[in-house]
């Protein structure tokens, strides 16, 4: 069981890690935003590891057999939120969303991959 739950932590993990390099390649003509997108990642680590820490303090022994199968969930679930969150730059904007920020619209998106496919 807690093998099961470790592995189905993992897969999350590696979506997520797909997805940061994918936004990457995208967004690889714009360093301020690849500069801000590396800080809030490393920001997000560091939360999800005290938000762990928060919801099990204690000792690993204190929760008992069933701790490993419950932090990994807690994982995967805090991973999958992430990657929800990280989705909306890869997919992009509706046009018109004056409040998108550094999320491109979709429109300009496609543009520059017909534009890319042109070449």
């Amino acid at each position: 069981m807690t093998q099961c739950a470790a592995s189905k932590a993992r897969a999350p993990d590696r979506e997520l890690n797909q997805l940061y390099l994918d936004i990457r390649k995208q967004y690889r003509d714009d360093p301020v935003f690849l500069n801000a997108l590396r800080r809030a990642q490393r920001a997000w680590i560091r939360f999800r590891e005290t938000q762990i820490k928060m919801k099990y303090p204690e000792a690993p022994d204190a929760y008992g057999s069933s701790f490993s199968m419950c932090r990994n969930g807690y994982l995967e679930a805090l991973t999958r939120a992430r990657t929800a969150t990280l989705k909306e730059w890869q997919s992009g904007a509706e046009e018109g969303d004056v409040c998108a920020g550094s999320i491109r619209h979709q429109a300009a998106e496609n543009a520059g991959e017909e534009k890319a496919k042109s070449r």
